[in-house]
């Protein structure tokens, strides 16, 4: 592997996964959001097209954990119990979040409900890895949890590319389309990590990303 190949994702792991990064940021993502906060949208943009190609290009996590280590990235794997291609994966997540809220913030993004929608995705449990999401099991999700979570008029879907296949996220809504959050200020809802999603799931969301669910669709682009 050619380092110099690399070079933004390089730059950037050197400059927030040094030796004391943890203690430093706390969390992978707080130093996400430190380097966003320091470049443009164009420069986050570039270490995630290195990540993408990276995930690619790897053999498996041993090599990807040697590419890393070849990267200047010091990270004890697995950090948060889990292996290198998820870390990076979740890595490229953060610093895409990143820049859907740095664009919302300027105006040129998603409308005001996607926005939301993305400040609360990491409030969610870490996504639980699927093989084939099918609209019956994104949907019965809903029916069977609505009676437990308070208000609960209808359901949102949201849906997010990631280099191991397709983010869903899932949360409840009141009357007048506010998430609704537990005592602990967490929302109801869930994160799913799929490979693919269904031919009717896929139909349903067409050309937008995000659904919603009131016993007929809605779709909010």
């Amino acid at each position: 592997m050619k380092i110099s190949k690399y070079r933004n994702l390089e730059h950037f792991l050197r400059c927030q996964f040094y030796q004391d990064w943890l203690e430093e940021y706390g969390s992978e993502a707080e130093a996400c959001r430190d380097y966003a906060s320091q470049v443009e949208n164009a420069d986050i943009q570039a270490v995630i097209d290195d990540l993408d190609h990276l995930l690619k290009e790897a053999a498996d996590d041993s090599d990807l954990k040697e590419k890393l280590t070849r990267l200047g990235a010091m990270v004890d794997f697995p950090p948060s119990g889990i292996n290198p291609s998820a870390w990076l994966a979740n890595i490229r997540n953060d610093l895409q979040e990143e820049c859907v809220r740095r664009r919302s913030l300027s105006g040129d993004g998603p409308n005001p409900f996607m926005r939301f929608i993305y400040t609360v995705i990491k409030l969610l449990p870490n996504p639980t890895p699927i093989d084939v999401l099918t609209f019956t099991f994104a949907m019965e999700y809903f029916s069977l949890n609505r009676t437990e979570v308070p208000r609960a008029v209808r359901g949102a879907v949201l849906r997010q590319q990631h280099p191991l296949g397709v983010l869903v996220i899932q949360v409840f809504l009141d009357e007048k389309n506010n998430i609704i959050f537990k005592s602990d200020n967490t929302p109801y809802g869930r994160r799913l990590l799929a490979t693919r999603l269904d031919d009717e799931l896929d139909q349903w969301f067409e050309n937008h990303d995000l659904l919603i669910v009131n016993g007929s669709k809605t779709v909010i682009s």
